[in-house]
């Protein structure tokens, strides 16, 4: 009945009931069959500390799988728990896949240890703000090839992730952002020319500003229907380099034009303050034989 007591102690305790946990076990000693304990850690950070035999996980142990801890007795690579802990870091957000009763849209669990049924499934969102840099390629209102240079700045709305993840999933960002910005950008384009996106200098303008605001309203409609929070910011609008070299030959004529513009408007200013200042007199016989002045002030 005592060593029935101490096998049942031991069982649960293998850090304390003798053994080298801390042992590294390698991949050659788990091909050679290596019985005993240790901890065994694979090419993909997977980590098993406990008890093996014969090259397999038998017996105490904790498998580490990214976030999710496997702890308990394991027979031949089985695991024969009922329950798994899940770890949801800080920034994430996680949804309850429950293997009988389905997706548990409206609960949702935030940062810290879960434990929860072997079977269930923790579903985890980063729910941070990411950052996407992106470039469209478009055409405007005359056919002109243009590129939109913009960061996109979103993440799902943390509360609605069971939403999301029914609805459309993990891969959200290519199933609906770069989808729909793309589609939103092409539309929002074509409606301007290129001149209306320039102004007479190549420099943009405020109707970049109109276009961006544009572009991120329909966005932000079309996609918080998603569950999806949006940012926008156009960096540059990218023109050929043929097109680029006409602007800048255009704005260096348009210089020209205006230091001679300047010219101009100096010498007539001066002429006029010439002619303003000037008399003119003609000598001649007028009453009392007095000469006779035109001009002047």
């Amino acid at each position: 009945m005592k060593k029935l007591l101490l096998l049942l102690l031991c069982v649960p305790l293998i850090f304390s009931c003798g053994g080298n946990l801390d042992k590294e076990i390698t991949k050659a000693m788990i091909d050679d069959g290596y019985t005993g304990k240790g901890t065994f850690t694979d090419s993909t950070g997977v980590e098993y500390v406990g008890e093996f035999k014969t090259g397999r996980m038998h017996g105490q142990g904790r498998l580490t799988i990214e976030n999710v801890i496997l702890e308990g007795l394991w027979e031949h690579n089985n695991f024969l728990g009922l329950k798994q802990t899940v770890i949801i870091q800080d920034g994430e957000k996680g949804v309850l896949l429950k293997y009988y009763d389905g997706l548990e849209k409206e609960t949702i669990y935030e940062s810290g240890k879960h434990t929860i049924a072997i079977k269930d499934n923790m579903i985890i969102y980063d729910v941070k703000t990411q950052t996407l840099a992106i470039t469209v390629d478009c055409k405007d209102k005359n056919g002109v090839q243009v590129g939109l240079e913009m960061n996109i700045l979103y993440n799902p709305i943390p509360d609605e992730i069971g939403f999301l993840h029914d609805e459309i999933g993990p891969n959200y960002l290519n199933k609906v952002i770069k989808i729909n910005i793309k589609d939103i950008a092409l539309r929002v384009v074509e409606k301007y020319t290129f001149d209306e996106m320039y102004d007479s200098i190549g420099e943009t303008i405020d109707k970049a500003k109109v276009i961006q605001d544009t572009i991120e309203k329909m966005i932000k409609e079309e996609l918080l229907s998603y569950h999806i929070n949006i940012d926008i910011l156009i960096l540059d609008i990218i023109i050929s380099e043929k097109l680029r070299e006409s602007i800048k030959e255009y704005k260096n004529k348009l210089e020209r034009l205006k230091e001679e513009q300047k010219y101009i408007s100096e010498e007539l200013e001066v002429i006029n303050k010439k002619e303003q200042n000037s008399k003119v007199i003609i000598i001649g016989n007028g009453d009392g034989d007095l000469p006779i002045i035109l001009g002047g002030q």
